[in-house]
């Protein structure tokens, strides 16, 4: 009961108040228990936040990339084929030689070196998409070759079109 009529007193008093009346002993050891509290629940947010993030980054880290499928595979073919097929243009109109023909078409296919892998990967399990891809890839050694020996032997004679057209009064393609 005496308990009860504490309990009733902190109610009806403010908690100053209540402190107030307290002895020193039984003081510290409320503020202890209130400090001790506090601590274990900022603890336990913080591993919390700790543990969830941890996890997230296990999960991503070492979760298996998801698999594609073949259309996927097929798709990235086509759009590797469509920017050969860019590259060599653009390397066509180049009338400055051949270093700056092929560097016109490399870097036309800058993208197409970083995304080699991830088109491997998606074609891994799709037998035609390997040996398509394959085939691709001497295509485009093929094109690029052509390119070097056609700007080596065309260069000249684009220079003396470009400088007939500027006679003429006509803009040429690559300005």
């Amino acid at each position: 009961m005496a308990a009860y009529l504490q309990l009733d007193l902190f109610d009806v008093q403010g908690a100053d108040e209540y402190l107030a009346t307290m002895d020193a002993n039984r003081q510290q050891i409320v503020q202890r228990l209130g400090r001790r509290i506090g601590i274990a629940t900022f603890a336990s947010l913080m591993a919390l936040f700790v543990a969830v993030c941890s996890v997230q980054i296990l999960y991503q880290g070492f979760r298996s990339a998801k698999v594609e499928t073949q259309a996927s595979c097929r798709a990235a073919i086509h759009q590797l084929i469509a920017e050969i097929r860019n590259a060599r243009a653009g390397a066509a109109v180049e009338v400055q030689g051949e270093r700056a023909a092929m560097a016109r078409f490399r870097s036309a296919l800058s993208l197409e070196k970083t995304t080699q892998k991830s088109i491997e990967d998606k074609c891994r399990t799709d037998t035609w998409g390997r040996h398509a891809l394959e085939a691709v890839d001497e295509w485009r050694w093929a094109e690029e070759n052509a390119v070097r020996y056609e700007s080596v032997d065309l260069a000249p004679s684009r220079r003396r079109i470009q400088a007939i057209e500027i006679q003429l009064g006509h803009q040429t393609p690559n300005q």
